[in-house]
């Protein structure tokens, strides 16, 4: 759904991602609590302490947006559904695969398990202020956890709001669910809510700023775009979902698809290959033996002077049960790979044979079923939000 991303762990086997969207957040709050709150709250202080508190508290909120996405993750694992990982991104984090909760309850309990998460973080981190303030003591100390209980409990609001994918959609999808019995119905209406909250927010962002109130401002055009942006995206993304349910690969599989052979070379590949093909990944084989993909952006990322003493086997990734499937499995499964993984196409293989060459444009072509006994994908009904 959104840029790129990269690991920074992995808890019970769960990869947690940070978007380089998070790079900027990180950034900007470590340089305003440095020369902006820290100075003016610890003027005793060297700036080298500012500048050390600054990228603790930063710290400390990235620390605060992983404790929220981790309950959602652990009431997830409590109803037996596994989202594939965790992305934290410029306004708070997403768990992927929330939406295959399987019933309404589980819908809602674990979608307010991050408010709760970050609530009760709000109030802990209170009630240290509290404390250090009726002591008058440890002035770091009640400087930091001030700013830790404003800041969750912002995150706390601003996820409780009724715009999907936040929290607060999901609340409402997961009571909308239960009433109409109908989770495509429930996901349109708040996705329709939720982009029509992100107009209301550009609208209010646009009066800040004829106001003159520029950080305000621009805080409400930003996040009206977010919320506007991702409730499309995100209605747009479960019904997808939804179309691909109980189909296996080989209805979408690329058949017979361009292969290229370990032994040549990188300026082989490039000339006779990707320069006349609009194709980002191709197969590489040794007869029918499937070992592996190559993909044009590992081809750029060597230098051209290496391409003719380079071959295609150099830049190859190997094959593995992440980067290949089956044709019998689920497309669900297969989209699920692609998207964990960061992988522009998957190789279809029975043992060790290739079978064909499944990208992500494959499973969008509204193409006939390479079985013929295979049903056609039900088609996405219903407008999406407005």
């Amino acid at each position: 759904m959104f840029g790129r991303r990269f690991e920074i762990l992995r808890l019970g086997g769960v990869p947690i991602y940070l978007d380089f969207s998070w790079i900027f957040l990180a950034l900007l709050l470590t340089l305003s609590f440095a020369t902006q709150v820290m100075p003016r709250s610890l003027p005793d202080q060297p700036e080298a302490v500012h500048w050390l508190l600054a990228l603790a508290m930063t710290a400390g909120v990235l620390c605060s947006l992983l404790l929220h996405e981790l309950a959602h993750l652990g009431v997830a694992r409590y109803y037996r559904f596994a989202p594939s990982g965790v992305t934290l991104f410029l306004f708070g984090g997403v768990t992927d695969g929330a939406e295959d909760a399987p019933t309404p309850e589980a819908e809602l309990l674990t979608a307010l398990a991050g408010p709760f998460a970050s609530g009760w973080l709000a109030g802990a981190c209170g009630l240290v202020f509290l404390s250090c303030s009726a002591a008058e003591a440890y002035p770091t100390v009640q400087l930091a956890s001030g700013y830790l209980a404003a800041l969750n409990g912002l995150i706390a609001c601003f996820n409780l709001l009724p715009a999907f994918p936040l929290d607060g959609g999901r609340v409402l999808r997961a009571l909308l669910w239960g009433l109409r019995k109908d989770f495509a119905a429930a996901t349109r209406s708040v996705s329709s809510l939720g982009a029509g909250l992100g107009v209301l927010m550009l609208l209010v962002g646009g009066l800040f700023l004829l106001l003159g109130l520029f950080g305000i401002g621009l805080l409400c055009f930003a996040l009206g775009l977010f919320i506007r942006f991702t409730s499309r995206i995100s209605y747009q993304s479960v019904v997808f979902k939804r179309s691909l349910k109980g189909l296996p690969v080989r209805h979408f599989l690329r058949p017979e698809p361009t292969t290229v052979s370990r032994a040549i070379s990188l300026a082989q590949l490039a000339q006779e290959h990707f320069a006349h093909s609009a194709a980002s990944v191709l197969p590489v084989v040794d007869g029918t033996r499937a070992l592996g993909l190559v993909t044009r952006y590992r081809l750029l990322a060597v230098p051209r002077e290496e391409w003719d003493r380079q071959s295609v086997g150099t830049i190859t990734d190997r094959i593995s049960p992440e980067s290949s499937i089956g044709p019998d499995e689920q497309a669900e499964e297969a989209l699920a790979k692609m998207t964990r993984n960061g992988l522009p196409g998957l190789l279809v293989v029975e043992g060790e044979t290739l079978v064909g060459l499944l990208t992500p444009a494959d499973l969008l072509r509204p193409s006939p079923p390479t079985n013929p006994s295979a049903p056609h994908p039900p088609a996405a009904s219903g407008p999406g939000p407005a």
